[in-house]
């Protein structure tokens, strides 16, 4: 496995943030069969191409929390699937009304850096995003609003349901500087989850393919996902759903991270 730790400066952001990108290495399968050494990989014959699964984190987390407590890394090995995980802060990857634009890092000059610094297959079909809690609310919305880049999109443990958004009136978030003032509310603003469905289905992009999944313990977001799940259905997108027992954890999230990645690789 390669784990790669970057740090790069973002004009969108105006200041260096840190990117982890998961690269997974050969197995046993990429090697000639016809030679009695493994001097000569197949692997790095043929140049390889990957698939991108950007990975978000919650709050209070950083672009290392996927790559240290979850079992992603083992989890793309032969596959060829990289994952990147930016720092988004707790910023719900949003531009920001008064402050940086961390939906346009996320999804135009982060995604062109990978693109050009490492061996990608750039196009719709083979570039992905998940997040749990606070990254699975910004993946989905993402996902909405820039339909173009994303063929499939999934959330741990967070929807886009508003109703558990009332938490960012408190100091963790910088609300003020993601909702516009007077008034500072979700509705109408980058973080309306229903806004953003509207976007995604009068922009004419197809839908992306969704996955929602959450703890049948998680007190924290459980009424927040049924909420989305609610929205889906209204707006007739379809959607699979997970539930299963677990928290808000990331024995959870481990846990689920192993089955979204294969659906995610189904063609």
């Amino acid at each position: 496995m390669a784990h790669i730790r970057m740090k790069i400066y973002s004009n969108c952001l105006r200041r260096y943030t840190h990117v982890t990108v998961l690269i997974p290495t050969p197995t046993e399968n990429d090697y000639l069969q016809d030679i009695d050494t493994y001097d000569k990989p197949a692997f790095f014959q043929e140049r390889p191409r990957y698939r991108v699964l950007y990975l978000l984190h919650g709050t209070h987390g950083d672009d290392t929390d996927w790559s240290y407590y979850s079992n992603v890394e083992r989890n793309i090995i032969g596959t060829d699937l990289m994952v990147v995980c930016p720092d988004g802060g707790n910023s719900f990857w949003v531009d920001m009304e008064d402050g940086p634009r961390q939906q346009t890092f996320l999804t135009g000059e982060l995604r062109e850096y990978i693109n050009r610094m490492f061996p990608t297959r750039p196009e719709r079909e083979n570039t992905f995003i998940a997040g749990l809690s606070m990254g699975a609310y910004a993946s989905l919305n993402t996902a909405f609003r820039y339909s173009h880049l994303y063929s499939k999109v999934a959330g741990l443990s967070g929807g886009v349901g508003t109703g558990s958004l009332s938490v960012l009136r408190t100091r963790t978030y910088p609300y003020k500087l993601i909702l516009d003032p007077p008034d500072y509310a979700v509705k109408g603003s980058a973080l309306d989850g229903e806004e953003s469905i509207m976007i995604l289905l009068s922009s004419g992009n197809p839908v992306p393919d969704v996955y929602l999944t959450v703890g049948s313990e998680d007190e924290l977001v459980y009424t927040s996902v049924q909420e989305s799940r609610r929205l889906l259905d209204d707006y007739r997108i379809p959607y699979v759903y997970d539930e299963g027992p677990g928290g808000h954890t990331f024995e959870f999230w481990s846990e689920h991270i192993a089955r979204i990645i294969p659906w995610m690789l189904e063609k």
